[in-house]
């Protein structure tokens, strides 16, 4: 599997980007970069956080205290393309 699909898929079970750079022995800013171009791509929606801002978002209770102020969320696009790689199995 791609480091690509990887940290897709890790995102999409609710791995932060922090915890996706320890699981697959790469830097942060590495995978930081992989989700921006996921972004670019529509795979992921960048999420900025801030602390006003947590009272009305939807993820608010997936954060925790050491999360960083930005967060991504796999998009339709994102999922479509863990499931048309998961059925290639």
């Amino acid at each position: 599997m791609s480091t690509y699909l990887s940290v897709l898929r890790l995102l999409a079970e609710g791995t932060s980007p922090e915890r996706i750079a320890v699981e697959l022995d790469r830097r942060e800013d590495a995978i930081r970069g992989m989700l921006e171009t996921m972004r670019r791509r529509n795979h992921v929606h960048r999420v900025d956080c801030e602390d006003s801002a947590c009272a009305a978002c939807p993820m608010a209770d997936a954060c925790g205290p050491m999360d960083s102020p930005v967060q991504y969320i796999v998009s339709a696009n994102g999922w479509e393309l863990i499931d048309s790689s998961t059925a290639n199995r």
